[in-house]
């Protein structure tokens, strides 16, 4: 992963009279997303997903590992393509700066898939998670969790402006 974390910074997202919005992203946060998102919709593109991504494919149906399964089945391609979606949706954000509402929130599901993703690789299990020290391999993956966190609380807070 690249060294994102001096080049990082709060991202703008304003609404537009026309009710699209605007985001600018620096070439550091397009480049980011540019090795983000390809290779996670090439996981999403793999036979078994329960066990490279399993956050972004949750159990449902504890219990009972014969309804779970079946459950899985019917529901996998649907959320590989609601993934995929969404996923290209913040590649989008890297080429056109005014999006539609329900781009944006296509945007937000994407930055939250590849922090599941993020967290999944640094084992975060909850907010008590510690940050790596400076100096550990995982730092820079963190900060970039800690990043599109940021980002999505951006998506959420403009879009509760309407409501």
């Amino acid at each position: 992963m690249g060294h994102y974390a001096e080049g990082l910074d709060q991202v703008e997202i304003d609404k537009q009279e026309n009710n699209c919005f605007l985001i600018e992203l620096s070439d550091i946060e397009s480049a980011l997303f540019a090795e983000l998102v390809p290779p996670l919709i090439q996981l999403l593109e793999s036979e078994d997903l329960k066990g490279d991504i399993p956050r972004l494919f949750p159990t449902a149906i504890l219990d009972e590992p014969e309804q779970e399964n079946e459950y899985q089945q019917i529901t996998q391609s649907e959320l590989k393509k609601s993934h995929s979606k969404s996923l290209e949706a913040v590649r989008l954000i890297s080429s056109k700066n005014e999006i539609s509402m329900d781009e944006l929130m296509a945007v937000m599901k994407g930055l939250n898939l590849l922090r599941l993703k993020l967290s999944e690789d640094l084992n975060i299990a909850d907010d008590s998670y510690d940050p790596p020290d400076i100096d550990d391999d995982t730092y820079q993956a963190w900060i970039i969790f800690q990043y599109l966190g940021q980002m999505v609380y951006q998506c959420v807070s403009e879009l509760e402006k309407d409501f």
